[in-house]
C-alpha cells in the first residue's frame, strides 16, 4: 500500500467469530502438566491466543465476481460498490435473520476488478443442492480482498480481526473524504444519537455505530482529530474531520456493533471427529445456514435452516485444509464422521431436504420426512459418493465407522417400515403401528405386514369382519384377511384420522382427513371428496338404521362450526354444530338421534340429529378424545379424555371418573354391551366385562390412538398408533453402490442406536438404549430389561449375523451411548445411568455419584457375556448433560480406545466433585455444565481427568485419539472464555460454538513400585520354622499408565513372569528379586529384594551319659551330652541339660550320694539361631548294697566325717553281714544291718547317719 494515501477504517464489529467458514471452533493444542495444574495457563493460553482472519471466498454473483466470507451466525457478500452483511438472532431461524447492505453511493459504476490478497492455505467446497453443476469446489480463500477505484482516487480493502468485518478506506492525493457516501439498505431508520454515534434501525432491532476515532500518526505517535458522521438529507452516511495535516494519511475509524441485536450467535456445534493416519482432524456437525446475497443485494437461497458440514485440519489443528457444506433446501445434520486409512472421510447424519446432493447414489430421493445420509469425500473434500438412506417414515442416522476395505458401517434410528434391508437377521420392525388381539387383549401380535409410521384410525366390515381398513399418517391401507396382509388402498398425502363404512352397503367408505370427507363407493379402490371441504375432520359417525346420515366432526374454523351432517351419503352437507373445535362423536345405536360431541372443555349432546346442542359436560373439564355409547342404552356414555376415562349413566348430567390416564380410543362390542375396552396413548389398553364396574390392564406396550372391535367376535381387538423406533444397522460396498447387509435391531418398544464401530475382522458393534423387554438377546451379559430404559450392545459378524446382544443397565434408566473396540475384540461402551445397581465390576468407582445421573464406561469380554471392568464415573450433580430425555439424541458420553486398550471418554458434568486426577484444569469452570476428559487403563483404572470448559455451558461430544498418542475432543461451547491454547480462532462467536481441543497425553515417566510380602512361621534372627509364601504387589502413582506385570527372580536364575503367590521352601538362605514394568514401559531401576533364611530342622542332639539302669549309691555319675546344628546353627549356650530340673551341664560330674535314692531324670536340650528345639531324657535309679556301704563308710571316712574306731565298727558290721549274705544267712544280715544302723544313729552326724540308714534300710528291704 503506497504511503501517501488517506487510509480510513471502517470496522463492522460483532459477537461473530470470525473462524474457518462454518466451524468457529477453538483448537487447543494442550500438554498435560505431569501433577498440578499450572494456576496461570490459562491466563498465559488467552494472552497467547491468536485469531484466524476472516475467510473470504470468490463467488460469481448476478453481478459480476464477488467475494463471499461466512460464518456461523452471519454471512457477508462483497461486491464493488456494495456489502450486505446478514446477521442471525438467536433463535437460528432464516425468518429472524436480519439483511443489511452498505452501499457506496455515487462511485464509479463499474471500478476495476477486485483482488484477493493475502492468500489463505486450505480449499472449501459448498455441496449445495442435488445439481453437481451448480457445486463450487477447491475454492480457495483470501485474507483480505481490494476493490479499487470505488471513487477516484479511493480504494477499498475488506478484511476481518477481531470478531469485526473492518474495511479501509484509501485515499490517494487529491481524493476527496466527501466524496464517500455509506447507505445503509435495509435500514428503516438512520440517525445521529446525542453522543455522536450512529443507530440504525432495522425491522428486528437496531444496531448502534460509537463516535469514529478520528487520528493521524505523526511520527509513529497517534494524533487525535476531531471527527463525526454527518447525515445527508437523503439519509447516506459521510464524514465530517476537523483540521488535520493534509501531508499525512487521515485515519477515520468507526465501530459498528450489534451484539446487543443479536442476543447471541446462532448455533453452531461439532458432534463427529476422527483423526486420520496422518493425524489429520476430521470434524463433522451442523451449522446454520444464512442465504447468500447476489451481487445487486438479493439474497439467493443456498442451503436450508441448517446444513452440515465437514472440516480437515492439519495434525496440529492450526491450519485448515479443507471445509466442505452439505446442504439441501431444508435441514441438515451431521452425526458422526469416519476416516480410512487414504483420508477419505465418510460422513453421516440425517436430512429433510429434498435436494440434498447426491452422487452415485444407492437412494437418489427422499423416501420420507426425514431420512439418513452417507457420504463419502476425497481427501479434498469433495464427494465421492452420496446417498439418502431411509423409508417412508423417519430415519435418523447416527454412527459411522469405516473398515481396512472401505466398508462403511452406518447405525442410527427408524420407524420406517420399508427401511432398506438386505440379509437382514431382523427384517421387519420390531414395534409396528398395528396390533391385533384375538382373545380380548390378553396378548398382542403385531401387524408387521402394515406398512405405516402411524395408525391413526380403523373402520371393520359389519358383513365380512376380516374386511378391515386402517387410517395411516398418509392414506388407505386395506385387509381382506384380518390383518395377516395389507395393500396400500389409497395415498393421500395426509393423515387419515377418521374412517366409516356404510352398514347396509359395505363397500361404500368414507374417510376424514384434513381438508374433507372423501368416499369410495368400490370398498377403497376409488376415492372422491364429497364435502366438508377445508375443515380438519376428525370423526366419522353413520345412523345405522339410516345409513346415507352421516355426521363429521371437524376442527372449528370458517369451514366448520364442530359438526356437519349429510342425509344423502356426502353429497351435501349442512353444518349443525355448535362453535366448538369437536374431537369425537358417539352416536346411540338404540337412539340414532342422540349423540355425542367431545370437545376441548366436556361434552355436548343432541337428541335431535344435531339441530340443538346442549352441554353435557358435568363432571368434565379435560379435552374430550373418544367417546363410545352403550348400544343398548342411549344414557350410559364412556368418555376418553386427557385426564382418564369417565362414564356417565344419565345421558351426561353427571360423570364420574373411572380411571386416570389419558384415553385416546374407547369401544363396545354392537353386540356385547357390557365389554368396554379403552386405549391409552401412553401404550396400555384397558378392558372391562362388567360395563365399567372392574377394569384389566394391559396392552402391546406401544402407543395406541385408535381401537376396533370385531362386529361378530368381541374378543378380537385392533389397537393403532405410532411405529416405535428400532435400531439398524447398515453395511455399505466399498464403492456405495450396494448394501452388503442391512438389518433391523429392536423389540416391540422403541430402540434406537447411538454409534457404531467396526473391528479388523470387519465385524460390527452397536450400542443404543432400548425400552423392549423383548429385545433380541444372543449370549448375553443381561439377558433381560432391568429399568426403564436400558442400554444395548450388540456385535454383528461380517456376514450379517447376530454374534452376541445383550442388555446392559439397572434399575432405572441409561442412555447416550458410544462404542469402540479394541484388538482383542472387546467392546468399551461409554453413556450415562441413573441406576445405582448399573452392573460394576473391578470398578474405579464402585458406587452411583448422586444426582442427576453418571457418566460410566464399561468394558465386555471378547464373547460379550462378561464384564472386564464397569465403573461409574461421576459426582454429586449431573453428567447426562442437556437434553437427555429425547428419543433418538445425540450420544451423551464419547469413548475412543488407543492401540494398547486405554479408553479416553469425554462428555459434560454440572458435578464440582467430578473425580479429577492430575488434572489440565482442576476446578469446574462455573457454567452449568463443563466438558470432561478421562482416560482410563486397560484395566479400568482412572489415569487422569480433567475439567475443560469456561464459566457458560460447555460440552464434550466426541473424542478420537490420533496417531502419536494425543486426544482430540470436540464439542460445543457457551463460554466467552473457554480455555484456548493457540487457537485457530481466539473467541466465541455467539451461543454453542463448536469446540476442538488437541491434548496431548501427559506421558508416564515413573515407575511402578513393587512391595514383596512373606508369609511363614517366623522365628529368631529373621528365620523362618516354615516354608514361606511370597506375595508380590506393585502399584503406580494414581493416575499413571498403571502396572502391566511383575517378574521375580530366586537367587541367581533368570526372571521369570509373576503370575501369582509362591512358596519358597529350600533350607538355608534363598534371594528373591521382583520388578515392576508399568504400561508406559517403565521399570523399576532398583528392584527390591528379600532374603529369606529357612530352617525348619531341629538340632542334632545326644545324650551319652546317664543311661537307664541302677547307680550305686556310692558311685560318681559324668554326665555326657552333644548337639549339632548344620543350618543356622546353635544358640549360645547350647545344648544345656537338667538333672531333676536343676541345671547340668555336659561332663558335669555328680556325687551321687548328694542323691535320694531312687529314679533321677536328666533331660539334654539343644535350640538353633532359628529357634528350632531339640530335647533328650533318660531316668536312672539310684540304689544300694551292702557294699555300696562299704565303700560310701570309706567316703564319708575319707572326708572326715566318721572317726576312725566308728569307721572300723561300721566297716566289720558291713562286713559280716556281705559275708552271712554271701551264705545265704539272711537273718544274720538283718541283724548286723540293725546294729549298723545303731552305730550310725548314735555315732554318726545327722546328715551322714540319714543317709546311710536309708541306704541300710534299702537293702534290708531288698532281702
Amino acid at each position: 500500500m503506497s504511503d501517501n494515501r488517506t487510509r480510513i477504517t471502517c470496522v463492522l464489529s460483532a459477537l461473530i467469530a470470525a473462524g474457518i467458514v462454518a466451524v468457529p471452533a477453538a483448537r487447543t493444542s494442550t500438554h498435560m502438566p505431569r501433577r498440578t495444574a499450572d494456576p496461570h495457563a490459562r491466563e498465559r493460553a488467552r494472552a497467547a491466543s491468536l485469531q484466524l482472519p476472516m475467510r473470504f471466498d470468490p463467488s460469481v454473483g448476478a453481478g459480476g465476481v464477488g467475494f463471499i466470507a461466512r460464518g456461523p451466525n452471519y454471512a457477508v457478500y462483497l461486491s464493488a460498490n456494495q456489502t450486505t452483511l446478514q446477521l442471525a438472532s438467536s433463535s437460528a431461524m432464516p425468518s429472524a435473520a436480519t439483511a443489511l447492505s452498505m452501499r457506496l453511493v455515487g462511485g464509479h459504476r463499474h471500478p476495476s476488478a477486485p483482488a484477493g490478497l493475502e492468500p489463505l492455505p486450505g480449499t472449501t467446497n459448498y455441496l449445495i443442492g442435488n445439481d453437481p453443476r451448480l457445486w463450487k469446489t477447491g475454492i480457495h480463500g483470501y485474507h483480505k480482498v481490494e476493490y479499487r477505484d470505488v471513487y477516484p482516487g479511493v480504494n477499498v480493502i475488506y478484511y476481518g480481526n477481531q470478531r469485526q468485518l473492518e474495511y479501509d478506506f484509501v485515499l490517494a492525493p487529491g481524493a476527496r473524504v466527501s466524496d464517500i457516501a455509506i447507505a445503509f439498505d435495509g435500514a428503516t431508520h438512520v440517525a445521529i444519537d446525542a453522543d455522536g454515534g450512529l443507530r440504525i434501525a432495522t425491522t428486528r432491532g437496531t444496531l448502534q455505530q460509537p463516535l469514529p476515532v478520528v487520528y493521524q500518526d505523526v511520527n509513529d505517535v497517534r494524533r487525535p482529530v476531531e471527527g463525526g458522521f454527518v447525515v445527508d438529507k437523503a439519509g447516506h452516511i459521510g464524514f465530517r474531520v476537523g483540521r488535520y495535516d493534509h501531508r499525512l494519511p487521515l485515519v477515520i475509524d468507526p465501530v459498528l456493533t450489534y451484539s446487543t441485536y443479536l442476543g447471541g450467535g446462532a448455533g453452531d456445534a461439532s458432534m463427529g471427529v476422527a483423526v486420520g493416519a496422518d493425524g489429520s482432524i476430521y470434524l463433522a456437525g451442523e451449522t446454520t445456514s444464512l442465504d447468500f446475497p447476489q451481487a445487486n443485494g438479493a439474497l439467493v437461497s443456498g442451503g436450508g435452516s441448517l446444513d452440515a458440514f465437514v472440516v480437515k485440519l492439519n495434525p496440529t489443528g492450526d491450519q485448515l485444509v479443507y471445509a466442505t457444506y452439505l446442504g439441501g433446501s431444508s435441514y441438515e445434520y451431521a452425526k458422526d464422521v469416519a476416516v480410512d486409512a487414504a483420508g477419505n472421510a465418510y460422513v453421516t447424519g440425517s436430512t429433510t431436504s429434498r435436494n440434498f446432493p447426491t452422487l452415485h447414489a444407492l437412494q437418489s430421493t427422499l423416501s420420507g420426512f426425514s431420512d439418513g445420509f452417507v457420504t463419502k469425500l476425497d481427501a479434498t473434500g469433495v464427494i465421492v459418493y452420496s446417498t439418502y438412506l431411509g423409508g417412508r417414515g423417519e430415519d435418523c442416522a447416527y454412527g459411522i465407522a469405516v473398515d481396512s476395505t472401505g466398508r462403511a458401517h452406518v447405525t442410527g434410528q427408524t420407524i420406517s417400515p420399508d427401511f432398506p434391508t438386505r440379509g437382514a437377521f431382523q427384517p421387519q420392525l420390531g414395534g409396528g403401528a398395528a396390533w391385533k388381539s384375538t382373545n380380548g387383549f390378553q396378548s398382542w401380535s403385531a401387524l408387521s405386514s402394515l406398512i405405516a409410521s402411524s395408525l391413526i384410525s380403523f373402520a371393520i366390515d359389519s358383513v365380512s369382519p376380516l374386511v378391515v381398513y386402517a387410517g395411516t399418517e398418509t392414506g388407505v391401507a386395506k385387509s381382506v384377511d384380518g390383518g395377516q396382509t395389507w395393500t396400500d388402498s389409497a395415498n393421500f398425502g395426509v393423515p387419515v384420522r377418521a374412517l366409516a363404512i356404510d352398514p347396509i352397503t359395505t363397500s361404500t367408505v368414507y374417510a376424514g382427513v384434513d381438508g374433507a370427507v372423501l368416499r369410495s363407493t368400490d370398498s377403497a379402490a376409488m376415492w372422491t371428496g364429497v364435502g366438508v371441504y377445508g375443515a380438519s375432520v376428525t370423526s366419522l359417525a353413520i345412523d345405522p338404521t339410516a345409513p346415507l346420515t352421516i355426521y363429521a366432526a371437524a376442527v372449528q374454523s370458517s369451514y366448520s362450526r364442530g359438526v356437519s351432517k349429510s342425509i344423502d351419503g356426502g353429497d351435501h352437507w349442512t353444518d349443525v354444530g355448535m362453535g366448538a373445535t369437536i374431537w369425537s362423536l358417539g352416536l346411540s345405536r338404540s337412539s340414532p338421534s342422540t349423540i355425542y360431541a367431545g370437545s376441548d372443555f366436556g361434552v355436548f349432546k343432541t337428541t335431535t340429529g344435531g339441530a340443538a346442542w346442549t352441554s353435557a359436560s358435568s363432571g368434565l373439564k379435560s379435552r374430550v378424545s373418544a367417546l363410545a355409547v352403550d348400544p343398548t342404552d342411549p344414557s350410559t356414555v364412556y368418555a376418553g379424555t386427557d385426564a382418564g376415562l369417565f362414564i356417565t349413566t344419565s345421558g351426561g348430567n353427571q360423570w364420574v371418573q373411572l380411571f386416570g390416564d389419558s384415553i385416546s380410543s374407547v369401544v363396545i362390542p354392537p353386540h356385547a354391551h357390557n365389554i368396554v375396552y379403552a386405549a391409552s396413548a401412553h401404550g396400555g389398553v384397558a378392558v372391562s366385562g362388567d360395563s365399567g364396574a372392574t377394569w384389566t390392564f394391559g396392552g402391546p406396550g406401544s402407543p395406541i390412538y385408535a381401537l376396533a372391535v370385531d362386529p361378530v367376535v368381541p374378543t378380537t381387538v385392533y389397537g393403532g398408533g405410532s411405529a416405535l423406533w428400532d435400531a439398524f444397522v447398515t453395511t455399505f460396498s466399498p464403492d456405495g453402490s450396494a448394501l452388503e447387509y442391512s438389518t433391523y435391531f429392536g423389540g416391540t418398544g422403541s430402540d434406537y442406536a447411538t454409534a457404531v464401530a467396526v473391528d479388523s475382522t470387519g465385524s460390527v458393534y452397536i450400542v443404543g438404549a432400548t425400552m423392549s423387554i423383548d429385545l433380541p438377546v444372543v449370549n448375553p451379559l443381561q439377558a433381560t430389561f432391568a429399568g426403564m430404559r436400558d442400554l444395548f450392545v450388540a456385535k454383528i459378524s461380517p456376514a450379517g449375523a447376530l454374534t452376541y446382544a445383550t442388555y446392559l443397565g439397572g434399575a432405572a434408566s441409561e442412555d447416550g451411548g458410544t462404542i469402540a473396540v479394541d484388538a482383542s475384540g472387546q467392546a468399551h461402551v461409554a453413556g450415562y445411568t441413573l441406576s445405582g445397581n448399573f452392573p460394576t465390576a473391578n470398578a474405579y468407582q464402585s458406587t452411583f455419584g448422586g444426582g442427576d445421573g453418571d457418566a460410566f464406561v464399561t468394558k465386555l469380554t471378547a464373547t460379550g457375556n462378561g464384564l472386564v471392568y464397569s465403573t461409574f464415573l461421576g459426582g454429586s450433580g449431573s453428567e447426562m448433560g442437556p437434553h437427555v430425555y429425547t428419543v433418538g439424541r445425540d450420544p451423551v458420553v464419547s469413548i475412543a480406545l488407543t492401540p494398547s486398550g486405554e479408553a479416553y471418554v469425554t462428555g459434560a458434568t454440572s458435578s464440582t466433585n467430578f473425580p479429577i486426577v492430575r488434572a489440565l484444569q482442576p476446578t469446574h469452570g462455573g457454567g452449568e455444565y463443563d466438558a470432561f476428559v478421562a482416560r482410563l487403563s486397560a484395566g479400568g483404572l482412572l489415569q487422569w481427568s480433567t475439567f475443560l470448559g469456561g464459566s457458560a455451558g460447555d460440552f464434550g461430544k466426541r473424542i478420537a485419539v490420533d496417531p502419536i498418542g494425543g486426544v482430540v475432543v470436540t464439542g460445543f461451547t457457551d463460554s466467552t472464555n473457554f480455555p484456548l491454547r493457540n487457537p485457530l480462532q481466539g473467541s466465541n462467536g455467539g451461543f454453542d460454538d463448536a469446540f476442538v481441543a488437541r491434548i496431548e497425553d501427559p506421558g508416564d515417566f515413573t515407575p511402578p513400585v513393587t512391595t514383596i510380602d512373606l508369609s511363614g512361621t517366623g522365628g529368631p534372627a529373621g528365620w523362618y520354622r516354615s516354608s514361606v509364601v511370597v506375595t508380590l504387589a506393585a502399584t503406580d502413582l494414581i493416575g499413571e499408565s498403571g502396572v502391566a506385570f511383575v517378574d521375580y527372580q530366586i537367587n541367581d536364575a533368570p526372571f521369570q513372569r509373576y503370575a501369582g503367590a509362591f512358596t519358597v521352601a529350600a533350607e538355608g538362605a534363598t534371594r528373591v528379586t521382583a520388578r515392576a514394568t508399568d504400561n508406559a514401559g517403565n521399570v523399576e531401576p532398583v528392584p527390591p529384594s528379600a532374603l529369606i533364611t529357612i530352617d525348619t530342622g531341629a538340632p542334632a542332639l545326644q545324650l551319652d551319659a546317664p543311661v537307664e539302669r541302677d547307680y550305686l549309691h556310692s558311685d560318681m555319675l559324668a554326665l555326657s551330652f552333644s548337639a549339632r546344628d548344620d543350618v543356622s546353627g546353635l544358640v549360645n549356650g547350647s545344648p544345656w541339660g537338667t538333672l531333676d530340673g536343676a541345671l547340668a551341664t555336659n561332663a558335669q560330674q555328680i556325687q551321687l550320694l548328694t542323691l535320694s535314692l531312687g529314679a533321677h531324670t536328666v533331660v539334654a536340650s539343644a535350640s538353633d539361631v532359628a529357634g528350632n528345639m531339640s530335647q533328650r531324657s533318660v531316668t536312672f535309679h539310684v540304689v544300694a548294697t551292702i557294699r555300696s556301704l562299704i565303700a560310701s563308710v570309706n567316703l564319708y571316712a575319707a572326708q572326715g566325717k566318721i572317726d576312725p574306731a566308728t569307721e572300723n565298727r561300721l566297716r566289720a558290721k558291713l562286713n559280716d553281714a556281705q559275708a552271712a549274705l554271701d551264705r545265704g544267712n539272711v537273718t544274720v544280715v538283718r541283724n548286723k544291718l540293725s546294729d549298723f544302723i545303731d552305730v550310725c544313729t548314735k555315732r554318726l552326724p545327722a546328715d551322714v547317719a540319714n543317709v546311710l540308714v536309708a541306704d541300710a534300710r534299702y537293702v534290708l528291704s531288698t532281702l
